[in-house]
């Protein structure tokens, strides 16, 4: 990273192995990165101290994230899901939208994409 001298660094792996990336990163000096996590990190992520660094260490890295998730869902609306008898994906779509309403966007807009 440091010879490289790249400036974003891109998870798409699990926490457990971000955490090692960003602790090394930490130990060799590599301060001024820019984080993208891709997935579904629970939310602190960077607090489990399963590494060598300590967690003011990592949450000094961890304040340079940018966190993307996704939602994909169904075409076909009216196909009940597997994982919760009694309600399609339209429904769990329409559900999940009512609670995002109140949800602070900071500006941006979703889409129905």
């Amino acid at each position: 990273l440091l010879r490289l001298k790249r400036r974003i660094v891109i998870f798409l792996t699990y926490d457990a192995r971000a955490r090692l990336v960003m602790c090394e990163a930490y130990r060799l000096g590599f301060l001024s990165a820019i984080y993208m996590v891709l997935g579904w990190f629970v939310q602190g992520w960077w607090t489990i101290p399963d590494t060598g660094c300590t967690v003011e260490e990592l949450t000094q890295m961890a304040m340079h994230q940018v966190v993307v998730q996704t939602l994909s869902f169904r075409k076909d609306s009216a196909t009940p899901l597997s994982c919760s008898s009694g309600i399609s994906s339209g429904t769990f779509k329409t559900k999940l939208g009512a609670l995002q309403v109140n949800a602070s966007q900071h500006g941006y807009i979703p889409t129905d994409d």
